[in-house]
């Protein structure tokens, strides 16, 4: 089975090669479908023949039931394997039928806004090369440019020379002159590597500019340039500059009439002070003369076919099929939150690796990966950091309204994600993933057929008279309730194949003994609700890794023989002594966030000693009320910092 998906599997990132080839789009969607109905089978596969369930007595007759529902399962599971086998046989014989390529071909993308080259440059410098970059540049091509620009001369025929010979006739050429060389929108770090070893380094005030969208390539570049370079990070415009940019794009001037103020505005934050939408918005005003007219454009933007867009589209289109196939998904998945959300990191990178998103990398732990994942991201401005902690680290971002416009539409297209109750109250055939907002609830319940394949389900505010049919999610590895109200969690203990637990709300006040089911959770997060204490069945989950209470929660006994235990917060360990024991005993723990609420010195030793017992903790958080942490300070004859320990923070309550 899991052969058969690594053959399905292989083919998205092919298919997803070529972006503006319609008629395969039948084929991916095939292709897709066939990926998740292979992962689904893999989970239920692994739930019907694990061990024997908790809660399940070993007595004999009790080992011989379980056995006979093992072989019942492992023959409708065989059955269900043989059927994608003869839907993989019959796409990859549609592929070859319809000459589908392996790879997409070197399709020319849109060009974007490039840099202004001052016109009395040519008299400052020798030489002055121009060169816009593409996705799929041939090298010898690129080189070939500059040569033609530099030997300002047509007569060298070098289409062919070896790339070396190329670029020892440029060396050549610029050895002695003061030349200026800007190289627009590099994507890939092989070309600048190539175009790098044509550039000579001399002593006449030679200058090179190089714009990309990524960051990686902004560092490689300052990282080869002998000389001091710069990376200039184009931040977005001021509400001033952008305003005055917008006026006179649209008025010819720096004034606005006092009747299109309010809708100005309205334009202008939802540009979020990037020119490019505010040039390409304005240009859609410009023979508009009506406030009327003005709100019927704001309310077509994120429209699916608002041809005025496309351009802007497409140059989303072209960051987008940039991204390695790792990171496809992930940016697709933030259009499960609404506009302007506010996304916590933690919180994604764990939803990412319980939807399976995150690939494992030798000695590194899948939150790490994850981390990587976010930040490069945030590095290729697809999405925009909106909370740093003390030390300047990303904490949360938030999805720029253009971006998300573009990923709600190819998630859409793709039945990636499904948002309930914004612009539709209608579910396609199958649901991967769920997003329900802003909607009378009663209707989802009628749709019951549409979520047996449901990946993940966030429930966004309090909707009205909301009775979710979690029988019906058969495969449901995330769920997000804000507002917990109405359900019954017993129901949601059913959900075997839950990896990521999120309940929020005044109205969750008790956790059952049934939560022990949920064998394959690695977050449960109930920081927000009422719950007093949770289970002895809490231990039981061998895979929790983020385990996150509110410091009024009591833990079990037997939290220390929780060995995926990554994170624990925001736990209160004065009242319950023996939790320190146990959460020394954690050698997986990197983040704890403690209260000390009712501190007491005969603690101090315990804490300590608990302190020490965690090598790999990385992240402690201490939450004090008036209390002395002298104690801490080194001079009891304690050595209790962890040796990988870079984060210590501290906050006392007045």
């Amino acid at each position: 089975m899991h052969a058969t998906l690594e053959v399905v599997s292989s083919q998205v990132p092919a298919v997803s090669a070529h972006p503006n080839e319609g008629h395969l789009k039948p084929w991916k969607h095939k292709v897709r479908e066939l990926a998740y109905d292979a992962e689904d089978t893999i989970d239920k596969y692994l739930i019907r023949v694990s061990d024997t369930p908790p809660g399940l007595s070993h007595r004999p007759w009790t080992t011989v039931l379980h056995a006979a529902r093992r072989c019942k399962a492992r023959r409708r599971i065989a059955t269900e394997i043989e059927r994608i086998k003869n839907d993989v046989k019959d796409a990859s014989e549609r592929r070859q039928r319809f000459s589908i390529p392996d790879v997409a071909g070197h399709w020319s993308p849109p060009r974007t806004t490039s840099p202004a080259v001052d016109s009395h440059l040519p008299l400052r410098y020798d030489n002055t090369v121009r060169l816009v970059g593409t996705q799929k540049p041939n090298v010898k091509f690129v080189l070939g440019r500059i040569l033609r620009q530099v030997s300002q001369s047509s007569g060298e025929n070098h289409e062919l020379w070896a790339e070396e010979e190329i670029i020892g006739r440029i060396r050549d050429l610029l050895e002695d002159k003061r030349y200026f060389i800007v190289i627009d929108d590099v994507w890939d770090e092989s070309v600048w590597n190539w175009i790098n070893c044509a550039l000579v380094q001399n002593t006449h005030g030679s200058k090179v500019l190089t714009t990309t969208r990524k960051f990686s390539i902004a560092r490689l570049c300052r990282s080869t340039d002998c000389v001091d370079a710069t990376i200039l990070e184009l931040q977005p415009l001021s509400f001033l500059d952008a305003q005055n940019l917008f006026y006179n794009k649209v008025f010819g001037e720096d004034r606005c009439p006092s009747e299109f103020t309010y809708i100005s505005d309205q334009f202008l934050r939802k540009c979020a002070g990037v020119p490019l939408a505010i040039v390409t918005i304005a240009s859609l005003l410009t023979n508009k003369h009506t406030v009327d007219e003005w709100s019927s454009v704001y309310n077509s933007i994120s429209a699916e076919h608002n041809s005025h867009l496309e351009d802007m589209r497409r140059i989303l289109s072209l960051s987008y099929h940039d991204l390695p196939s790792k990171l496809k998904p992930c940016l697709l998945y933030l259009s499960l939150f609404p506009e302007d959300h506010k996304i916590e990191k933690d919180d994604l990178i764990w939803r990412w690796i319980g939807e399976g998103f995150v690939h494992a990398k030798q000695d590194m732990s899948l939150y790490r990966v994850g981390e990587d994942y976010f930040n490069e991201l945030i590095n290729r401005s697809l999405v925009q950091p909106v909370h740093f902690d003390a030390h300047g680290r990303v904490q949360a971002c938030r999805v720029h309204d253009i971006v998300l416009d573009y990923i709600n539409n190819l998630s859409l297209e793709e039945n990636f994600v499904t948002i309930y109750g914004q612009h539709t109250e209608l579910l396609p055939n199958k649901v991967r993933r769920l997003s329900l907002r802003n909607s009378n609830g009663n209707t989802i319940s009628q749709e019951a057929k549409s979520l047996f394949h449901v990946r993940s389900l966030t429930v966004f505010g309090h909707v009205a008279d909301l009775i979710l049919p979690f029988r019906s999610f058969q495969v449901l590895r995330v769920l997000d309730l804000e507002v917990c109200s109405g359900h019954k969690i017993e129901d949601i203990c059913n959900l075997v194949h839950l990896r990521y637990l999120r309940l929020s709300g005044a109205h969750c006040v008790e956790v059952p003994k049934q939560i022990g089911n949920l064998q394959f959770l690695q977050t449960l997060d109930l920081k927000k609700t009422k719950i007093k204490a949770l289970p002895s069945t809490l231990v039981q989950l061998r895979w929790l890794a983020r385990l996150c209470v509110d410091r009024l929660t009591q833990l079990p006994e037997g939290i220390g023989s929780m060995p995926s235990l990554e994170e624990v917060s925001e736990v209160d360990i004065t009242k319950y002594p023996n939790l320190m024991e146990g959460l020394g005993k954690l050698c997986k723990l990197r983040v704890l966030k403690m209260s000390l609420d009712t501190w007491d010195r005969r603690h101090r030793e315990p804490l300590l000693k608990c302190l020490c017992n965690i090598k790999q903790l990385q992240v402690l958080h201490i939450f004090a009320a008036d209390v002395s942490l002298d104690f801490m300070l080194g001079n009891n004859g304690w050595s209790w910092t962890p040796p990988h320990l870079r984060r210590l923070t501290v906050s006392i309550a007045d």
